[in-house]
């Protein structure tokens, strides 16, 4: 009776923990692997978002200047017709 409640093993609990382990460090090192694989990807997607990012920011820039110079010399045409248009 004995038997029925202690199943026997059919190999070492030794033999059994050394393949576990090596499971395990195999796991652990694909996934830190993974995980150094996805830092570099972000850290990539960083710097490419960082080196985009400014020259929009410069060409948003640009226009903005571009249309502060057309709307500065729109109100001085407006300005001499309107002081044209007066009578003297």
């Amino acid at each position: 009776m004995a038997g029925t409640i202690f199943p026997r093993h059919s190999g070492s609990i030794l033999d059994n923990s050394k393949s576990d382990a090596k499971a395990y460090t195999y796991k652990s090192g694909r996934r830190l692997l993974r995980a150094g694989l996805i830092v570099l990807d972000v850290s990539l997607v960083g710097a490419l978002a960082v080196y985009v990012t400014g020259n929009l920011i410069h060409s948003l820039l640009l226009v903005g200047l571009m249309l502060l110079l057309l709307g500065t010399l729109q109100a001085r045409d407006a300005a001499m017709v309107g002081s044209r248009d007066k009578p003297t």
